[in-house]
C-alpha cells in the first residue's frame, strides 16, 4: 500500500481544501500512532463536520465545470 502524505491546499483550486481535509482525516490515526498530535478532539470534529459541506460544493463545481454541455441552467436547481 502506498504511503499517503498530507495534501496541501492550493488557493487557486476551490476543491483543494476538501481534498486536504479528507486526507487529514484519512491520516488521523496514523499520525496518532506516531505521536504527531497537532489537532485536539474538537478540531477533528470541526474538520469532520466541514467535509460533507465542502463535498456538496465540490459536486456542484464539478457539475458546473462541463465543457461539452451548457451548465448555466443547472445553477438555480443546485442551490
Amino acid at each position: 500500500m502506498p504511503q499517503l502524505k498530507v495534501k496541501q491546499e492550493v488557493s487557486t483550486r476551490w476543491n483543494s481544501t476538501l481534498q486536504m481535509l479528507e486526507r487529514l482525516l484519512q491520516l488521523r490515526w496514523q499520525r496518532y500512532r506516531t505521536h504527531q498530535k497537532h489537532c485536539c478532539q474538537s478540531e477533528w470534529k470541526v474538520i469532520a463536520d466541514c467535509v460533507p459541506l465542502l463535498k456538496q460544493m465540490e459536486d456542484m463545481t464539478t457539475a458546473l465545470s462541463g465543457e461539452v454541455y451548457p451548465t448555466l441552467s443547472m445553477v438555480i436547481p443546485m442551490l
